[in-house]
């Protein structure tokens, strides 16, 4: 019926205000299609019964019934699992899209494909991470698979149903009008194989992190994270002669220790347990975030193993001569000392004329406890300024007595005298029981110091009392006063030892902190002068002021070689200890590596065989940065001229300045840059830029060093370019939960390696232990000897568990220690064969056991758990909820939760009935603070064949036309909350509202198109179009779907469907089209929703996690829509489907063979 002019204008205005609002994304699309819907109402194109008429839609009412049966499944919570193990290990980036891309279709046939990204999106980018394919190749081809997927069914999408729907309401009593649940598969299948074989063509070259994208730093942006980086035990380390458990080594979250190579034996300990002893010069290796680790070193006294540390012994050699020269000087000042030591009255004073005492342990053993005792005293007298004097010396005042005092005092320290190190038990002063140690040491003064001592005393576990110190001259004196605590064993000799280990020059506390407490990730760039070098040849620390820790090579089959002879190829990812002063602290440009690449490109086709120099690509690399330079500096030079001129001076001073050798990149001659030569590297300057006549030689060199300074940091940055990447964020909360291996588990006789529990999403393991309980029932086993049975044990702590490595195969009972946020502990839960150690206590909580959820509980101050463990309060019956895990000061805590001594502060995350948050939050002095965890509901894992059971049983019954879907889906859901797969509030969750009122409103907004006379002007004006193009029916099918896509990229495409649908239809009939391959066209079109990520939910769920711009979907998603427009119409339009079905088969059977066989670098 057509409507009236004013109609047509009005719904006009209607749509732009609609389509206006919904661009500037400032209204929800739900409110804004109820405005739209109630303007329609409000001016009588539609009447009241009309415009809610879609309320009331069956295929709407399926599609929020379907909603329930996806959400029954999800809850299960062993989707993601399984899934995650259908992924395999592929071979190259081809080989992971096409493993990723089918299941997932294949799923979202079935499924709501939104729930299956939803859970898919941290398995792919840990999976991605795990087998060295970037996830950016991985994240769209997910959501664009599952939008493929759900074409291929009638309930593969909403947006089908929605147009069933919209078809049974135009045609209801025609039932040759219909459509099966696998009608559109027909159509649907091999669309979604032209879709598959376009993502594999085109993701290396229009996706980021492709080989052909340019993104070279987004592939390596996690790399690293998972290396094994080395810190060596130094002898005054904390953690030296202690147990894992208490060296704390275990408790910073994002770092984990992995394996111990035992400086004694040159045994690999990869079975590391908490009661496992640690010894001096053990090397330690650890994963995590490695931006953490130089600070986590240094706090644990710990020093990196770098290339350097590989090399000790051309340290060692210097060492030696070193000392040599410390020895003459040494020998010096005793001389000196002899001279002036009548001067002051030192008697037993040995510390300071005497110079063996101190120097060595052995001195300090041989010498009597009263004479260290006095020497103790004499320092602690320098200290205050008290000094006693000769009877034969006379002054004529006190001051110049005190001033010939202090300048003797500080004649007698010499810079280059070694360490003197006095330790004495004062029997006569006792703190308790025990006697008072007191430590004097005299040594050279530096920043640092008092706090690098105060540390070594805690490794000897003595308790500071007090202290005193002063520095006279280049010493620094100092007296500590210390408590003896409880399992302290050094002796003074040792002591000794590992004080004057710390004080060392060359081996030191201070030597390792001169070498950098920074570590970074950077990446060898393309043209770098690495290139083929090994990190000796280059002299890695002078070139880059850094030291290399690991590399990281994709894709490599060479066997891993040492630090120091690896020799580094474009792509290469080292993780580097870098110098305070290193250029790579130091951010470039942010158009530097744009530049850069450019310049290399250009570059490269200019090159001979002889090659070109990085040089001359920094050259063209920023010019207008160089003429800059040059201004300032002839202007520079002009003001000097200008001066000479005046004051009639004439300079003839001239500054000799070596040209910079093309076949040596590195060493002392890259650091004399060619200043005056024009056919320098760098192109500086040129012969009339500079005349050396021209200026003094104060004024050259400072310009000289400046610009040479310049480009050492560009050289510096063009052969590394250092990783930013803010996944790297040290973990707020981290706790450590125990899972066990349960009766009959799938794991039980594999290892954790085999089967992937070493490399869960969000979580790592920590360690896995065997109870001694049932290492009996391992005996006849046969069972890799684990690295546990060569370990030291504490003697003095009886062990009831050993440690096993990832290697070693499971077996019942076997405890498995799991660090990760709150969120990723839950989700362990959902991995079937393992349990957490509390789950007897957690069975016993009161409640339904689907309402229970994970809560962070805060210990309040001076609560009634302070001091007590969750066994002393009966934590269950008291609370009604079962502690997982605790989380003390911001590190993990390693013990069962049911032995942890609960503090104030200590966060508890609890498994907890549905009332305990509400009961617990006001009422109780407990907690401080509670905080229930986000989607922490237990996984029915027991419950998935019943879940899936009733989803087949649904969807045969209505295939065989025994009851409309709706019905089948409402019984399925209802079955579903009756079987406890869903609670009623889950059920009640799943439907979302806000889809509801969006398509439902656009059925009314549809229905007023058709009232107003506007869909028949628009449908005329789409068969015009067709018509113009002169190909039949598919050039009204190729509108209708054009225009169908363009409206999904701006609303939602179950809207976009509803708005076009009665457009399409009558244009059908105009053109005598079947209705149903018209409804298809509208089907295939509102889900091409593939250029913007706002245009699917899929799409926006991606959006975030994989770090993409609008531009990388306008990109990658503007051809795919042409190319599956073309197609689409193309199979819509021909009678011998089948042809379609052979074309898109082979030509994905073509294009993954040989993107599989011939695959693009990664890098």
């Amino acid at each position: 019926m057509a409507g009236e002019t004013w109609e047509i204008a009005y719904m006009t205005c209607v749509l732009l205000f609609m389509f206006i609002a919904l661009l500037s994304d400032r209204i929800g699309p739900d409110h804004v299609m109820l405005m739209a819907l109630t303007l329609c109402m409000a001016s009588g194109i539609i009447t009241i019964e009309e415009g809610l008429e879609g309320f009331s839609n069956e295929g709407l009412l399926t599609v929020l019934a379907l909603f329930v049966v996806a959400a029954g499944i999800g809850h299960t919570g062993a989707l993601d699992w399984y899934m995650g193990k259908l992924l395999g290990t592929p071979k190259n980036t081809a080989g992971g899209q096409i493993r990723l891309m089918l299941p997932i279709a294949a799923v979202s046939a079935f499924l709501n494909n939104t729930p299956v990204v939803a859970v898919m999106i941290p398995i792919v980018q840990r999976w991605g991470k795990n087998v060295g394919i970037n996830p950016q190749q991985l994240l769209v081809p997910l959501s664009f698979a599952s939008i493929l997927g759900g074409t291929c069914t009638l309930i593969g999408t909403s947006t089908n149903l929605v147009v069933v729907g919209l078809l049974k309401e135009e045609y209801p009593d025609d039932n040759d009008i219909s459509i099966g649940l696998f009608d559109i598969g027909w159509y649907g299948i091999p669309i979604a194989f032209i879709g598959v074989t376009y993502i594999l063509l085109a993701s290396p070259f229009l996706l980021p992190g492709g080989s052909r994208s340019g993104d070279s730093n987004s592939l390596i942006d996690d790399i690293g994270n998972d290396l094994l980086l080395g810190g060596r035990l130094t002898r005054w380390s904390t953690a030296a002669g202690r147990t894992v458990k208490r060296s704390g080594l275990r408790d910073t979250g994002g770092i984990y220790l992995v394996s111990v190579l035992r400086a004694a034996t040159g045994n690999i300990h990869r079975a590391v347990g908490q009661d496992f002893v640690l010894n001096v010069g053990d090397i330690l290796y650890f994963t995590g975030f490695v931006e953490e680790f130089g600070a986590f070193c240094h706090e644990h006294g710990l020093e990196l193993v770098t290339n350097e540390v590989e090399n000790e012994k051309i340290d060692l050699a210097n060492k030696l001569q070193h000392e040599e020269k410390d020895s003459k000087l040494a020998s010096f000042s005793k001389r000196k000392l002899s001279m002036i030591a009548e001067e002051v009255e030192d008697e037993g004073g040995a510390f300071f004329h005497d110079g063996k005492l101190g120097e060595t342990g052995t001195s300090l053993v041989q010498s009597e406890n009263e004479v260290r005792l006095r020497s103790i005293n004499k320092v602690t007298d320098m200290i205050r300024g008290n000094f006693e004097v000769s009877p034969d010396v006379e002054f004529s005042s006190p001051v110049k007595r005190k001033r010939k005092l202090m300048k003797t005092v500080s004649t007698l320290f010499n810079e280059h005298d070694p360490s003197k190190i006095i330790i004495v038990k004062d029997v006569n002063v006792k703190i308790g029981d025990k006697p008072m140690v007191l430590v004097a040491i005299n040594t050279r003064d530096r920043p640092g110091l008092l706090l690098d001592i105060s540390k070594g005393l805690l490794r000897l576990s003595l308790q500071l009392h007090h202290s005193e110190a002063a520095v006279i001259g280049s010493r620094s004196l100092s007296v500590w006063r210390c408590e003896e605590l409880e399992g302290a064993e050094a002796s003074i000799e040792e002591s000794w030892s590992v004080l004057n280990a710390m004080l060392e020059s060359q081996t030191g506390a201070q030597a390792i902190k001169e070498r950098g407490l920074r570590v970074l990730r950077a990446v060898v760039t393309k043209g770098s002068r690495l290139i083929g070098k090994s990190a000796i040849e280059v002299n890695f620390r002078e070139t880059y002021k850094a030291a290399i820790v690991a590399y990281h090579r994709q894709k490599s089959s060479e066997p891993k070689q040492s630090l120091s002879s690896v020799k580094f190829d474009a792509g290469d990812v080292l993780v580097l200890q870098v110098n305070d002063d290193s250029a790579l602290l130091v951010d470039p440009p942010g158009d530097f590596y744009k530049n850069l690449e450019q310049s290399f490109t250009k570059e490269s086709r200019k090159r001979s065989n002889s090659g070109s120099s990085l040089s001359s690509m920094l050259r063209s690399l920023s010019q207008s940065d160089i003429l800059a330079s040059k201004k300032r500096s002839k202007s520079r030079l002009d003001e000097v001229d200008t001066q000479k001129s005046l004051e009639g001076k004439s300079d003839n001073d001239s500054v000799s300045l070596s040209k910079h050798d093309d076949n040596s990149s590195f060493g002392s001659s890259s650091r004399q840059l060619s200043l005056v030569d024009e056919k320098n590297d760098f192109g500086l300057f040129s012969d009339d830029t500079i005349d050396s006549d021209e200026v003094g030689h104060d004024q050259k060199v400072d310009i000289d060093m400046e610009m040479s300074n310049t480009m050492l940091k560009e050289e510096v940055w063009a052969d590394l370019r250092v990783i930013k990447s803010a996944g790297t964020e040290k973990v707020s909360k981290e706790f450590l939960s125990a899972m066990e291996v349960s009766h009959n588990s799938q794991f039980i006789g594999k290892s954790a390696a085999q089967t992937g529990l070493n490399k869960l999403s969000g979580v790592y393991l920590v360690e896995i232990e065997r109870p001694l309980r049932s290492l009996l029932n391992h005996a006849k086993t046969v069972i890799s000897a684990p690295d546990q049975a060569i370990q030291q044990a504490n003697p003095q702590q009886e062990s009831h568990s050993m440690a096993i490595s990832a290697d070693d195969v499971l077996g019942e009972g076997d405890i498995l220690w799991f660090s990760g946020s709150a969120s990723a502990i839950g989700d362990l839960r959902k991995v079937p064969g393992i349990q957490p150690v509390e789950e007897r206590q957690v069975n016993k909580i009161d409640g339904s056991f689907n309402e229970r959820r994970l809560v962070q509980a805060v210990v309040a101050k001076q609560g009634p758990l302070v001091g007590k463990t969750v066994k002393d309060v009966r934590f269950r019956t008291t609370y009604g909820a079962a502690v997982i895990a605790v989380q003390r000061e911001g590190n993990r805590v390693h013990d069962h939760p049911g032995r942890v001594n609960l503090q104030a502060g200590d966060v508890l995350l609890l498994e907890a009935g549905p009332s305990f948050v509400a009961k617990n939050a006001n009422k109780d002095k407990s907690f401080a603070l509670l905080n229930e965890v986000k989607d922490s509901a237990p996984p029915r894992l027991k419950l998935l064949i019943p879940a899936l059971l009733l989803t087949i049983a649904a969807l045969g019954v209505y295939t065989a036309n025994l009851a409309t879907l709706l019905v089948c889906s409402l019984i399925a859901g209802i079955m579903m909350v009756w079987f406890g797969i869903l609670t009623q509030q889950e059920a009640r969750d799943a439907i979302n509202w806000e889809v509801f009122v969006t398509i439902a409103a656009a059925f009314g907004i549809g229905t007023a198109l058709t009232n107003s006379g506007l869909a028949e002007n628009v449908a005329d004006f789409l068969v015009l179009c067709g018509d113009a193009v002169n190909i039949g029916d598919a050039g009204l099918l190729g509108a209708v779907y054009f225009a169908t896509f363009l409206i999904s990229n701006v609303v939602t495409n179950n809207a976009a469907a509803a708005l076009i649908f009665p457009i399409a239809i009558n244009a059908a009939e105009q053109k005598d089209i079947d209705v149903i391959v018209m409804s298809y066209s509208v089907m295939l079109g509102a889900s091409a929703s593939f250029m913007s990520p706002f245009g699917y939910t899929t799409n926006l769920l991606i959006y975030g996690p994989g770090s993409y711009t609008y531009s990388d979907f306008l990109r990658m998603g503007t051809p795919m829509q042409i190319v599956l427009w073309i197609f689409s119409v193309t199979l819509l339009s021909i009678d011998d489907v089948y042809l379609g079905w052979i074309a898109s088969f082979l030509l994905f059977i073509i294009v993954a063979s040989v993107r599989m066989g011939f695959p693009y670098s990664l890098h």
